[in-house]
Parts: C-alpha cells; structure tokens; sequence
C-alpha cells in the first residue's frame, strides 16, 4: 500500500470531529484529482482502434490518389516528350 494512503487513514482515524474528516477526504480527492487527467478526456481502446482503422482507410485512399496522379503525369510527361520529337524533327527538316 502507498505511504500516503496509509497516512490518509492514519489522519482519519485520528481526526477529532467529522468537519476534521471530510476535509481530509476532500483534499486528499483533490490531489488524486490533479494527478491524473479527466476521464472524459481520455480516449478508450475502442476510439483508439477507431481513429487507427479510420486513417488506414485515408491513409490507403490518399496513396490511391498519388497513384492516380502519378499515372496521369507520366501520360502528360509522354505526351509533352512526343510533341518536343515532333518539333524537334520539323526544326531539323
């Protein structure tokens, strides 16, 4: 057991009236309280699991999309390299 849970008790115990102990137990919630973080702001596995699936799906739907745009620059690129031969060639005749 914790040192300071054992002092708590000890202090409890001891207390002369209720006022005494409901002002231990307060500011012994309170440090508590200070150490640890609002349980509302503290995610769950679950939303965790969530969040994780939600930006694989994104994550695999942006590489899609760099595909995508590859592919449609190399086109481009072709296309611009044909028309410089094309030139090139009506220069050169």
């Amino acid at each position: 057991m914790n040192a300071s849970v054992i002092e708590l008790y000890e202090q409890l115990v001891n207390a002369p009236d209720e006022r005494t102990r409901a002002r231990l137990i307060a500011e012994a919630i309170s440090e508590v309280d200070s150490h640890y973080p609002r349980l509302k702001e503290v995610a769950t596995r679950h939303e965790l699991k969530e969040t994780e699936l939600r930006l694989t799906r994104e994550i695999g739907q942006i590489r899609l999309e760099i595909e995508q745009v590859r592919a449609d620059l190399s086109k481009e690129i072709e296309q611009v390299r044909a028309d410089l031969s094309k030139e090139i060639e009506q220069v050169r005749a």
